[in-house]
């Protein structure tokens, strides 16, 4: 996922291996496994713009309030459907004021395996992707899901947070959504949008980035929380290993990545990649 969102290539010129959406982008690698409700207060107590949530847990109590509480600092959600091809909704993408991300093929039809119902807000590619596995240099391979999607939903956040950085979470899903695409097929149907399978459509980031778009309402135009977050108790609920991160310099760990960024993916305990824009420059796991 962290390629997706912010990969630059390697070799002469970047022109080998994976290049991100957002490749100047910094990832904050964060454990959200049976730790993301800390995971997202940490995240969003740290400099966090954009929490991408490639994952789906059980919910408990603190699920939904720990994104609240991240919505209320400014930091844009988004979340995958999940990968059952059935109605059912998963969480943390059912949270109010999450961006809920579905899966599309190149032919912009709706993945097989994306669940659909109203949890589903954009599409975003999700079939055929090339993945960085973190091995090596030349460890790749191609895979499906909306995991995959949601990293690139994730991607174009960040690009419109560094661009309008004044804008809240919902006006920046505004900007999504208003300028999301349907393939001709899909439009000929005049589906009610949003439909459960295919939500407002897929995302255009040039689109998004370049139209003259009145902002709106800071809520936009997805179902919020309603009223503030609950103010932890402790220091942002970072366990011990997160704890001793925060200790180091922050701006050097956001930009951490190579070896350290490839070790913690191989041991598949990072599910949560945190984008962070450059600043001062203009239960368990469901999928992977």
């Amino acid at each position: 996922m962290a390629g997706i969102i912010a990969g630059h290539g390697h070799g002469a010129g970047g022109t080998q291996g994976i290049k991100g959406l957002a490749p100047g982008a910094k990832i904050m690698p964060l454990t959200a496994y049976k730790n993301e409700s800390q995971a997202t207060r940490y995240a969003a107590d740290h400099g966090a713009d954009v929490i991408n949530m490639s994952y789906g847990v059980t919910r408990d109590a603190d699920t939904c309030e720990s994104i609240r509480y991240a919505l209320d600092k400014g930091v844009i959600v988004v979340a995958g459907v999940g990968n059952d091809g059935v109605a059912k909704k998963n969480y943390p993408a059912a949270c109010p004021g999450v961006i809920g991300v579905g899966a599309v093929n190149q032919y912009g039809e709706v993945w097989t395996r994306s669940n659909y119902n109203d949890t589903v807000d954009l599409l975003a590619p999700g079939e055929d992707i090339p993945f960085a596995q973190g091995k090596s240099d030349s460890a790749y391979t191609v895979d499906r899901g909306t995991s995959a999607a949601t990293a690139y939903v994730s991607a174009a956040a960040a690009l419109l947070r560094e661009k309008f950085p004044d804008l809240t979470p919902g006006q920046i899903a505004n900007r999504l959504v208003k300028t999301a695409g349907l393939a001709k097929p899909e439009k000929a149907k005049n589906l009610k949008l949003p439909d459960a399978h295919y939500g407002y459509g897929f995302i255009q980031p040039a689109a998004a980035l370049s139209r003259d778009i009145p902002a709106g309402p800071a809520e936009g135009p997805l179902p919020m929380p309603k009223g503030k977050a609950a103010q932890p108790a402790a220091d942002s609920g970072a366990d011990k290993g997160q704890q001793s991160a925060s200790s180091a310099d922050t701006s050097k760990w956001l930009v951490i990545g190579g070896g350290a960024l490839a070790a913690v993916v191989v041991v598949g305990v990072v599910v949560g990649v945190v984008v962070s824009r450059r600043r001062g420059r203009s239960g368990s796991q469901a999928w992977s």
